[in-house]
């Protein structure tokens, strides 16, 4: 199963809970996102690029991953809380 897929993630997020003992769910969440991150860099292989742009980045943790990639990183995000 894709934990990611659209009817997936929130079971899985459910099952790493459990597994966790995280009642609130917190190391779960931390846990899919990172499981995104990965998966999304898996996709571009292990080609290099000149420059990347991650908008919506949030705090820049695919940013941070997608870094060694790149000569240059741009994060982006609009949120105020960010």
């Amino acid at each position: 199963m894709n934990p990611l897929s659209e009817f997936g993630a929130s079971a899985y997020c459910d099952r790493l809970a459990r597994e966790l003992g995280d009642d609130w769910g917190w190391r779960a969440l931390q846990r899919v996102r990172l499981d995104w991150c990965r998966g999304t860099l898996a996709r571009f292989g292990r080609s290099r690029y000149e420059r990347a742009l991650d908008l919506g980045c949030g705090y820049g943790h695919f940013s941070a991953m997608l870094a060694p990639r790149c000569r240059e990183v741009l994060g982006v995000d609009g949120a105020a809380d960010t």
